[in-house]
């Protein structure tokens, strides 16, 4: 029986991020129904009964060391580990788990990961050490590749693939609908869902979504939900904009999974998002999309899929998404057509992370 071993940023309440690890776990066990799965975790309990694994905290040593030492490979990823944006630090304890499985004599594969950024020169240095003695990376897009050549990490085989999450699926349209009508959303209008997160600069921008949001209502007879990704982090941000706004708007108060959040954005007519995976759960679901820029993935992946970009959100521009969207709805079949196409070839990509890592384990 094969042991594989997993460290992400798990057990923290971020939906996206446990929605890697759900299409990680998902995946390999159709691949290998009998393979055993440890992941690291801030709250491996919660993480034990969500996905059925083997959990440990991600800060007990001894205890990942214990596991290293039974398992035939370590996972690195997915989502966007390796930068120093938010921290150092954390790009430091990733880099960290990745030296103690070599010193363990462990093999590591770079699951599907998103690249930096990675600013500091230093930070650069250690990355491209450690990377240069894994065995294997997948990355999820152009752009990450173009980062670790820039930094000079050549030793392993680097193949560009795609979001696990692409290989999701969202629960019923009916067990959605039910989730929304529990929620109290009103559904006789049409739904714009809205994804933000926190960020610097936040009273400038707030107050243009707010704006933004109330335009959208006016002009186009529909509800405004709000999608709050990483909770309470996220709540805190779209509670400061529905309070701005002048018109009464919904937003989604529960946590839920990622099937069960993929399913709440079908009900949607377009996202407007910061948060990547909102944006990725909404390309599953064939749902037109604007991005709003805080981090160099949202842009690339709004790329990769043929979807509008409404600039940087220190920069926004209240006018210029209105009118974004007004010519995504006059052209919303099209828009569906090219996210279909996109979404079906991210979805096949998306399969070589799992590919390789049967090709590690000598299948």
């Amino acid at each position: 029986m094969k042991k594989i071993l997993i460290s992400g940023y798990h057990g923290l309440g971020n939906c996206g991020d446990e929605a890697i690890l759900a299409a990680i776990v998902n995946n390999l066990r159709k691949a290998d129904p009998d393979i055993k799965i440890v992941a690291l975790s801030r709250t491996p309990s919660e993480t034990r009964e969500k996905f059925r694994v083997k959990s440990v905290n991600r800060f007990n040593v001894f205890s990942i060391i214990y596991e290293m030492l039974s398992c035939n490979l370590v996972l690195s990823g997915g989502g966007s580990l390796l930068q120093d944006v938010t921290s150092s630090r954390s790009l430091y304890y990733y880099l960290g788990i990745i030296v103690m499985a070599r010193l363990l004599g462990r093999p590591v594969m770079v699951y599907a990961n998103g690249i930096g950024p990675v600013r500091k020169r230093l930070n650069r240095f250690f990355t491209r050490l450690v990377l240069n003695r894994v065995s294997f990376i997948t990355l999820r897009d152009k752009d990450s590749f173009r980062e670790l050549y820039e930094m000079g990490v050549k030793r392993p085989q680097v193949l560009v693939s795609a979001d696990p999450v692409f290989t999701m699926e969202a629960v019923s349209e009916v067990q959605a609908e039910q989730i929304l009508r529990n929620e109290n959303i009103e559904l006789q209008r049409p739904l714009i869902g809205i994804s933000l997160r926190p960020w610097k600069n936040s009273s400038a921008w707030l107050r243009k979504i707010s704006l933004l949001a109330d335009r959208l209502i006016d002009h186009f007879d529909c509800n405004i939900l709000f999608l709050p990704m990483h909770i309470p982090n996220d709540a805190v941000v779209i509670e400061q904009v529905r309070a701005l706004m002048q018109k009464p708007s919904f937003a989604i108060q529960g946590s839920y999974s990622g099937e069960e959040m993929m399913g709440i954005i079908g009900h949607t007519r377009v996202i407007i998002s910061m948060r990547l995976h909102t944006l990725i759960f909404a390309a599953v679901q064939r749902v037109p999309m604007i991005g709003l820029v805080y981090d160099p993935k949202v842009r690339s992946f709004l790329d990769a899929v043929g979807q509008p970009v409404a600039g940087d959100i220190d920069s926004l521009d209240v006018d210029e998404l209105f009118n974004i969207l007004q010519e995504m709805l006059d052209n919303y079949e099209e828009m569906v057509q090219t996210l279909d196409e996109q979404a079906v070839r991210l979805k096949e990509k998306a399969h070589i992370n799992d590919q390789m890592v049967m090709q590690l384990l000598k299948y």
